[in-house]
């Protein structure tokens, strides 16, 4: 009888150690994954702010995000006077923004952002350009 509750035992604490690993496994996937995954738009999104300068042309804007784009960015040029550039949700509001004002068909102003707040810049992005 005591064999059989030790097996019972030893089986319960296996059944729940691989699930726990399950759990880190896709818990670390969900979070962590599109953290790296992000590291290229990151850059390109910096690349692309240190290339747009403060009355520079819409079409200037345009090419100099084609130059620098990555696959996954989302362009969004919707509004003739805001466009935003941004890149795939990051658990923990990671993920960044690129905010483009223009005002008669010129940069104005330029910020990073993450999508939790529009009020400070991520950290490691450039600074606003007003």
């Amino acid at each position: 009888m005591k064999e059989m509750k030790k097996n019972e035992l030893l089986f319960n604490i296996i059944v729940v150690l691989f699930v726990s690993l399950c759990f880190v496994y896709t818990g670390y996937n969900m979070f962590f994954r599109q953290r790296n995954l992000n590291v290229p738009n990151k850059n390109a999104l910096k690349n692309i702010m240190n290339d747009i300068n403060i009355g520079d042309s819409v079409d200037l804007v345009k090419k100099v995000y084609v130059k620098n784009k990555t696959e996954s960015l989302e362009f969004n040029n919707k509004d003739p006077n805001f466009w935003t550039i941004g890149m795939p949700l990051e658990f923990g509001a990671g993920d960044w923004i690129l905010f483009i004002n223009f005002k008669d068909q010129v940069v104005k102003e330029l910020r990073m952002r993450t999508s939790d707040g529009h009020e400070n810049k991520p950290e490691g992005a450039p600074n606003d350009k007003k």
